[in-house]
């Protein structure tokens, strides 16, 4: 598919979800495991919301990411035991880790459960870093 742009480029778009007021866009380059992390033509996000008649483009500043914990802590469901994450946000990269408390007795491996914050700013073309590594890593 192709959908003309407000500055009048032609792009590649797929819809990842919807319903009767709100599209979520998938744009540019993108593989079967998501947005192309090319750096030369990186997959983005496009949030539309349908305003009396007409889709308008929204730039959102919700960021959802897979976390798990860490080091098979537990067999809980992580879900509700994340704390407040921390997010670092430069001109040029989003870096976020989640940290939570550890449980008592015996666990195994848990699984991993999506987590969303607010940036300050939109995402676009920065990169987002995980910072439960060192040095923290590119998603992809």
């Amino acid at each position: 598919m192709s959908l003309v742009l407000p500055d009048g480029g032609d792009t590649e778009w797929r819809v990842l979800a919807g319903d009767a007021g709100h599209l979520f866009l998938g744009i540019g380059a993108w593989t079967d495991e998501g947005p192309s992390q090319d750096p030369d033509d990186r997959g983005q996000y496009m949030s539309l919301e349908l305003e009396g008649g007409t889709w308008v483009w929204r730039a959102s500043t919700t960021l959802t990411v897979g976390v798990n914990e860490f080091a098979c802590t537990s067999s809980r469901d992580p879900t509700p035991f994340p704390r407040t994450p921390t997010v670092v946000e430069t001109d040029s990269s989003v870096t976020v880790y989640w940290t939570s408390s550890a449980p008592t007795g015996d666990q195994s491996c848990p699984g991993t459960v999506e987590q969303q914050t607010t940036l300050a700013q939109p995402l676009g073309d920065r990169d987002l870093l995980d910072a439960s590594s060192w040095p923290p890593a590119v998603v992809g």
